[in-house]
């Protein structure tokens, strides 16, 4: 069923039927209906415009341009509302929502996971100025202050040695579900007191309940680290009073690297602080660090060039290669026990969190993140 939104408020209104249709029938013990789909939402980061504030003839200009110029099968509609837009990717619909922030985007959608999955990760394989939004380890769980838990996937998915490809990398999954917030943290803890499993303990995803006033516009949200939410209930705005309480605190964090952390020289002095990443495992080696994180490959989306400088201790004059750092190469030095990063001012703090998360999940759960030489809630 196509949707002819003109505006966002005729879109969350369509979107709180679909879920309110869903809701009944899961109430009553039937089976979701075909075409009732959990409504879903895309946290994107787009980097449409450089040093000026970007407008909606920029993002509109952007999408049609980069379509144009990789020959990408992608139709854009505009609306009736400034910054807001709908997508259309084959016969999948993505509803585009910039008009809170130019630049940390929303993507809605009402069609399958599969579907819509497929379409997202094509669109961010082909614009390259387009990321993902990564909620670290520490941004999941803050959302204990404004919701309850009802659910967790752990993950650690090792990545295979160079060379040593047909090696059957350590994979590791635990899962809870429809549980309480009590035996959901209670199993963290138990992993994370175990020595053979703490480094496992890498959130993939959390499952989140939220209501207003006294239970009401109640709903459940399944929220992945590589910012993608899935959820069911009875109000979408309910759903985006979540979403919006998560991607403040992101930005926060990403404003603050960029304005706080980011290296520049200027006026004959040094401006910033280089960002430190402390590893809790003992049995991991440089070069193996090395060769995960500056593959070029995914999930760390970072190529360099490594200069050993003794078995121990690696600089690397590093690429982003979703946003090209506007040309300028981020510094790391790695050892085995940490990687400390000099992020050059005008790069994209995003850079750091994929960094961070996919740490977290692929090396170790248990890193310690700080800015200059103070141990600080940097992420």
């Amino acid at each position: 069923m196509e949707i002819n939104a003109k505006n966002r408020r005729i879109l969350f209104s369509t979107f709180t039927d679909i879920m309110n249709n869903v809701y009944e029938d899961r109430k009553k013990d039937l089976k979701q209906k075909f075409g009732q789909n959990l409504i879903k939402t895309y946290l994107i980061e787009g980097h449409v415009g450089k040093n000026k504030v970007v407008s909606h003839n920029d993002i509109n200009k952007f999408f049609v341009d980069n379509s144009t110029n990789n020959n990408f099968d992608l139709d854009i509609y505009e609306t009736d509302e400034e910054n807001f837009f709908k997508l259309k990717i084959d016969e999948v619909e993505l509803f585009l929502d910039a008009v809170s922030n130019q630049r940390f985007w929303q993507i809605h959608t009402a069609f399958d996971s599969e579907s819509s999955d497929e379409k997202m990760r094509k669109l961010l394989r082909t614009f390259p100025s387009l990321d993902r939004v990564w909620l670290t380890k520490n941004l999941l769980q803050k959302t204990k202050k404004y919701s309850m838990w009802r659910g967790i996937s752990l993950k650690h998915n090792e990545i295979a040695e160079k060379g040593k490809e047909d090696y059957e990398a350590e994979s590791i999954n635990f899962s809870v579900n429809g549980s309480t917030q009590k035996k959901v943290n209670d199993f963290i803890d138990l992993l994370k007191n175990n020595d053979e499993f703490n480094y496992s303990t890498g959130i993939s995803r959390i499952s989140v309940s939220s209501s207003s006033g006294e239970g009401e516009n109640k709903i459940l949200d399944d929220i992945k680290y590589n910012g993608k939410f899935s959820t069911r209930g009875k109000s979408f705005n309910r759903h985006l009073w979540l979403i919006n309480k998560i991607y403040d605190e992101y930005k926060e964090k990403i404003n603050n690297i960029e304005k706080e952390f980011a290296i520049n020289y200027s006026d004959n002095s040094l401006e910033g602080l280089p960002i430190n990443i402390e590893f809790e495992r003992n049995d991991l080696n440089a070069k193996y660090i090395v060769e995960t994180i500056f593959s070029s490959k995914k999930p760390f989306n970072l190529w360099g060039y490594p200069k050993k400088l003794s078995d121990n201790y690696y600089k690397i004059f590093a690429v982003d290669l979703h946003n090209g750092n506007q040309g300028k190469k981020i510094n790391f030095e790695v050892t085995s026990d940490f990687i400390t990063v000099y992020l050059p001012k005008g790069n994209c703090g995003n850079t750091i969190a994929r960094l961070i998360c996919n740490i977290q999940i692929h090396l170790d759960s248990m890193i310690k993140i700080w800015g200059g030489d103070e141990k600080n809630d940097l992420f």
